[in-house]
């Protein structure tokens, strides 16, 4: 829009756009309508030149934010009850020594080798950062050993002692 190759957005769904109201509010008075960009929903019909059709983009774009905060609210709580059953639950990335399978975590043996390498060296007394230097030249699936902050993080995952938590809720889990 701002690069003036186009006269008009076109989207399935108000949705599609943005679920946050006032995004979408932004993009229409503050984007479109200053750049004479029409502004286009499939699945709406309003006319966003008169007061009503403002008005009813205004409201649909309330409920469009408030499906958002729907979803984000469901996955929260199916995230806590995941852990609250022992299961990890799932989202970013998978801890290393561990592959996210079909809602599992599965030991990946040749990482967890190197997690268990991490914690016999801790435990002997090894710093953090003489443990990040000796475990240069390993590799897992996000990288290496490169930084203290992997080696500290591994070491204050409670995941690797059995326990799963997410957003306060700690566990006894299921995984090995």
């Amino acid at each position: 829009v701002e690069a003036g190759k186009g006269d008009v957005v076109l989207v399935y769904k108000l949705d599609r756009l943005s679920r946050s109201q006032r995004n979408i509010i932004y993009l229409l008075e503050d984007v479109f309508q200053p750049a004479g960009v029409a502004f286009v929903s499939m699945q709406e019909s309003f006319d966003t030149s008169t007061v009503y059709g403002k008005a009813m983009l205004g409201i649909l774009s309330v409920f469009a934010q408030m499906e958002r905060e729907v979803i984000t609210e469901r996955t929260m709580l199916g995230r806590s009850g995941r852990a609250e059953k022992g299961f990890f639950h799932g989202g970013g990335t998978d801890p290393i020594g561990y592959d996210y399978v079909d809602g599992q975590l599965v030991v990946n043996e040749e990482e967890a080798a190197q997690v268990r390498q991490v914690y016999e060296l801790y435990a002997a007394g090894v710093s953090v950062s003489e443990i990040t230097r000796r475990m240069d030249g390993y590799s897992t699936k996000h990288g290496g050993w490169h930084h203290t902050s992997t080696v500290g993080n591994v070491l204050d995952n409670p995941l690797y002692s059995g326990t799963v938590r997410f957003d306060g809720v700690a566990a006894p889990g299921v995984h090995e």
